[in-house]
């Protein structure tokens, strides 16, 4: 059994192929490990998936995305707001703090948008 993910698609040609492909397989002889229910694949789906990002991760060159690795050296079974109950934007804010990336006056003179990394809001 080989798993692809396909995050999407939109090019005529390629839902043309997957099409194809579909029904082509209709009829195929399956063996009798398909009778398993989806449920029992849902695992085997997950740990290949995991495995395949951690490759991926420790696989990155040390130059690129450092400051991420520097906060995520390891990739975690569970993330860091598992146990928390909070709400998908302030998961979002936080994740966006943590690298960087943000509306504050240091991120915005990286980008270009400001003349001075410091708050000047209140310099007078």
């Amino acid at each position: 059994i080989t798993y692809s993910i396909v995050y999407g698609y939109t090019v005529y040609t390629v839902t043309r192929v997957a099409d194809n492909l579909a029904k082509s397989s209709f009829n195929l002889i399956f063996l009798p490990f398909t009778q398993l229910p989806h449920s029992d694949f849902i695992p085997l789906i997950k740990q290949y998936t995991s495995n395949m990002w951690l490759s991926l991760w420790n696989d990155l060159p040390a130059d690129f995305a450092s400051k991420y690795i520097n906060i995520t050296p390891n990739i975690h079974k569970k993330t860091w707001f598992n146990n928390l109950h909070l709400h998908r934007s302030y998961i979002v804010q936080f994740n966006r703090l943590r690298i960087g990336h943000h509306l504050l006056p240091s991120h915005s003179f990286k980008l270009g948008l400001n003349d001075s990394p410091f708050c000047t809001l209140h310099l007078n």
